[in-house]
C-alpha cells in the first residue's frame, strides 16, 4: 500500500472490518529503534491472530522494517517493508539487519 489514502481505503474495506469482527487483531514487537533526532530506523516482528472456536490463531507472521521521519515534531512512517517468515525475503531482510549491527 502506499500513501494515507490507500490504507485508510484498506482499514475501513468491508474484508479488513470482518476480519475484525471475528476478532482479529494484531501486534507488533519486540522492536529495535535507532533515531537520530530527525529520523528512525525500526526493525521488528509483527503477528497477525485471527479467533476460531474462541481461540487466538496465528495466521501470519513477518519480519519488517520501517523508515520513520519525524513531521512537525510527530514522527510518520516514511517506508515500511514486510516479508512473511520462512520465505527467503524474511531471512535476507533478518540477515542485512544483523550485518548492520542493529
Amino acid at each position: 500500500l502506499q500513501g494515507h489514502q490507500a490504507i485508510s481505503d484498506m482499514l475501513s474495506s468491508e474484508m479488513h472490518q470482518s476480519l475484525l469482527r471475528q476478532g482479529c487483531a494484531h501486534t507488533v514487537g519486540p522492536l529495535v529503534v535507532e533515531a537520530d533526532g530527525k529520523t528512525a530506523h525500526v526493525l521488528g516482528y509483527s503477528r497477525v491472530y485471527n479467533t476460531s472456536d474462541g481461540q487466538p490463531n496465528l495466521m501470519r507472521l513477518a519480519f519488517n522494517a520501517w523508515n520513520m521521519r519525524k513531521d512537525a515534531g510527530t514522527w510518520k512512517i516514511a517506508r515500511r517493508e514486510s516479508r512473511v517468515m520462512g520465505e527467503d525475503a524474511a531471512q535476507e531482510m533478518l540477515r542485512a539487519a544483523l550485518a548492520k549491527n542493529v
